[in-house]
């Protein structure tokens, strides 16, 4: 088998209006699409009109989700059911040194932070998410836009107007073993995050 050359992980925590973090799905890897390999290359080429990571996505998913949630596949190319992105700035990507530290300079590892404020997401009581991706190339604000870089499944989390979702996810870009950051102990796949 041939050796992944990008592998991502990502981490969520649930803040409260004090700051307090009150729940923290601690490191889990996610999915590298394929999409992500074609946008490399145009960045490669400098194909007019693509730039990098430039928005996080999430999504609502479906409810059946909750009993049986499925695996990613490496051919999607967008969410499931979007519901907003966040637009990225350079500030909120960083390059980490191997022992994994901010450096400024370039690194073959990223590492990017997003907060998600519930109030930017949530219309009425809570929101159920149940998915997320990156999306860089030609992406834009509209949903559905531009080249998927990741797709995450995740338990359901139910964010309401109180609470921020800080989410941060790693990107490797290596050739050959990459180091594990974490598994899916402790965290079902029947599991819901409500808070």
């Amino acid at each position: 088998m041939m050796p992944q050359l990008i592998k991502g992980y990502y981490q969520d925590v649930l803040i409260d209006t004090q700051g307090q973090a009150r729940w923290d799905s601690g490191w889990h890897s996610n999915l590298i699409v394929q999409r992500c390999n074609l946008l490399l290359a145009a960045l490669m080429k400098r194909h007019e009109g693509m730039q990098g990571i430039l928005y996080c996505a999430v999504g609502e998913g479906e409810d059946d989700w909750d009993s049986s949630r499925p695996i990613p596949l490496l051919t999607n190319s967008r969410l499931t059911s979007e519901l907003a992105r966040q637009a990225l700035t350079q500030d909120q990507i960083t390059y980490l040194d191997n022992a994994g530290q901010p450096t400024e300079s370039p690194a073959n590892h990223l590492e990017i932070t997003v907060d998600l404020l519930g109030e930017d997401i949530v219309t009425n009581g809570s929101q159920p998410l149940r998915e997320f991706g990156l999306f860089g190339g030609n992406a834009a604000v509209e949903p559905n836009s531009g080249f998927m870089i990741n797709h995450v499944i995740h338990p359901r989390i139910d964010l309401t107007s109180g609470l921020t979702l800080t989410r941060k996810l790693r990107l490797i870009f290596a050739a050959g073993a990459i180091p594990r950051m974490g598994g899916w102990s402790g965290w079902g796949r029947d599991h819901a995050i409500t808070l």
